[in-house]
């Protein structure tokens, strides 16, 4: 039997045999996976437990329970400058890389470009392929600190440019991109049309004095920008609950984006969420 193009065409992810292939040599240090050393708090193993034992543990709104989106809302508000509604503008996906896959399937079509930054977390390529679009790798080099340069990015927009996805701080390089770059690229998707999907999981990981700014938070880009968190990776929870926002449609003033997440989500997971 012949698979599809779809699946023949997607690269495995190099991540994953590394790790696979690191299990067999037991003096290896695994720097394989995006996630903390230390395991998921004691608070947090008890509270989900006990939400199971409460009965969390049926289907739920494919957007995520309501208690949590609103939570989410005000971390987003709080740390990020981000406005957003519980109800309309955030989605709790399977992880962040499921918010990610949705984003790209929705805006996606075939043939599109998707701009990422080289080096990248290389699963960007997959999903990307699975969603028909084109990546399209823009270097990023030592003098500028690996960070993704508005000027670079304006050189690699041509037409066909979909979305441009901005890692910071940036797995693998740990490279932040500044306030004044990402406002800078912000007008670059106001003046070409194009979204920004801001993954931004490693927020908190940041040193040297220098601080994480969500494009989201700016007024004139809300219609522009999907902003990607993460539990794995600020609280060890890898493999649950992640978000995905998005602000009104510029010209309705609905939010037509998250209704076609979870239109396409409702056939890609049946729930989301069930624990506390």
């Amino acid at each position: 039997m012949k698979i599809s193009d779809r699946a023949s065409k997607s690269p495995a992810s190099g991540i994953r045999y590394m790790f696979e292939l690191a299990k067999e040599y037991p003096d290896v240090v695994n720097l394989c996976i995006g996630e903390p050393g230390f395991s998921t708090p004691e608070h947090i193993i008890l509270a989900a437990c006990e939400a199971l034992k409460e009965g969390y543990t049926k289907y739920t709104s494919n957007a995520g329970i309501f208690e949590l989106r609103a939570v989410l809302a005000e971390k987003l508000y709080n740390d990020n400058g981000i406005v957003a509604d519980p109800a309309k503008n955030i989605i709790v996906t399977t992880g962040a890389g499921e918010a990610i896959m949705l984003s790209l399937l929705v805006l996606v079509n075939p043939g599109d470009e998707v701009i990422i930054s080289d080096p990248c977390w290389p699963n960007y390529y997959g999903h990307i392929r699975v969603a028909q679009g084109i990546p399209v790798p823009v270097r990023t080099s030592e003098k500028n600190a690996f960070s993704l340069t508005a000027e670079a990015v304006a050189q690699a927009l041509t037409e066909k440019t979909k979305v441009i996805i901005v890692n910071s701080p940036s797995n693998p390089t740990g490279a932040i991109v500044g306030e004044k770059n990402l406002r800078e690229i912000g007008a670059l998707v106001k003046k070409h049309h194009v979204m920004i999907l801001s993954d931004e999981p490693y927020e908190k990981l940041i040193y040297d004095n220098c601080c994480n700014f969500s494009l989201g938070s700016v007024e004139t880009l809300r219609d522009h920008v999907i902003t990607v968190n993460s539990f794995s990776k600020t609280y060890a929870m890898t493999g649950r609950t992640e978000i995905c926002h998005r602000a009104y449609g510029e010209v309705t003033r609905k939010p037509f984006f998250l209704c076609e997440l979870r239109s396409t989500k409702s056939w890609n997971c049946c729930f989301e969420g069930s624990t506390k």
